[in-house]
């Protein structure tokens, strides 16, 4: 049985969860500052939730930049202490 919920931790990144998947997308073009902290709170809400299994959509972020990728690094490195996964 899955269930589905979306949530706006702010109006930069919608969080879904589809069953035991959480879904994570900035809806913003461009990875600003402002974004890339979103996605950070979004992804700690995750962890404080418990949800170990999250997918990061940025089908919406026509260039990432290294700070972008370093966060996803950092979301990973935590999840997978938890035994959980970042795709």
């Amino acid at each position: 049985m899955s269930s589905e919920s979306a949530t706006l931790p702010s109006n930069e990144v919608l969080r879904t969860r589809i069953g035991v998947l959480t879904h994570l997308a900035p809806r913003e073009s461009k990875m600003s500052p402002t974004v890339l902290s979103a996605l950070l709170q979004a992804a700690g809400q995750c962890m404080e939730n418990r949800e170990f299994k999250i997918v990061i959509d940025l089908g919406a972020v026509q260039s990432a930049n290294s700070a972008l990728l370093e966060a996803i690094l950092d979301i990973q490195a935590q999840v997978v202490r938890q035994g959980g996964w970042v795709k």
